[in-house]
């Protein structure tokens, strides 16, 4: 299967999960970051250099273990 194909039916089964209010927090949430950041990268480099500079998810996948110890209290 080619790697853009593995990556966006991972991604659309991300969603289905979000959207149904399924826990996500069991998946390795820096690997699907990385492939939410590099499919942008196939339609247009523009748009993931938009996508890069608006995101928060690398500030908050850092702070999650602190934040699930109870060390620090959640931003969104």
């Amino acid at each position: 299967m080619p790697k853009q194909r593995d990556g966006l039916l991972s991604l659309v089964c991300l969603r289905n999960r979000i959207m149904r209010h399924e826990p996500v927090h069991d998946r390795d949430l820096a690997a699907d970051h990385e492939k939410i950041r590099r499919m942008p990268r196939y339609l247009s480099i523009d748009l993931a250099d938009h996508v890069a500079a608006v995101t928060r998810v690398a500030e908050v996948l850092s702070r999650k273990d602190d934040v699930c110890a109870g060390l620090t209290a959640p931003r969104f």
